[in-house]
């Protein structure tokens, strides 16, 4: 079955650098997934709340995921901290929230 619209929101997948890896891993692996769920020209909503993984990380694994389901895929949003949830400036890791949008194509 597929939709036109996956929303994914995992838990955080690494709480240290160690385990880094195996979150980006583990990111793929359910993004990939979730890409195969999608209706082509559907949207795949998907989120990162952990600290380990930046957004340019974040944004490669999606390319990895997309690759790995033989999905196209096109960034159309992204997004970080909502204004009700503001980070100081000398604590750079407080940004912790990634949020992507990506326009899911046709299987290669």
């Amino acid at each position: 079955r597929q939709f036109y619209l996956v929303v994914l929101g995992p838990p955080s997948f690494a709480k240290s650098k160690q385990s880094r890896y195996a979150a980006l891993r583990a990111y793929t692996r359910i993004n990939a997934l979730a890409l195969r769920c999608v209706a082509p020209g559907g949207l795949l909503a998907t989120a990162s709340c952990t600290s380990q993984v930046g957004p340019e990380a974040f944004k490669d694994m999606l390319a990895a995921a997309a690759a790995q389901a033989e999905r196209p895929c096109q960034i159309i949003h992204e997004a970080g901290q909502p204004l009700d949830h503001p980070v100081p400036a000398a604590f750079p890791e407080g940004r912790y929230l990634k949020f992507v949008v990506a326009r899911a194509g046709s299987r290669l």
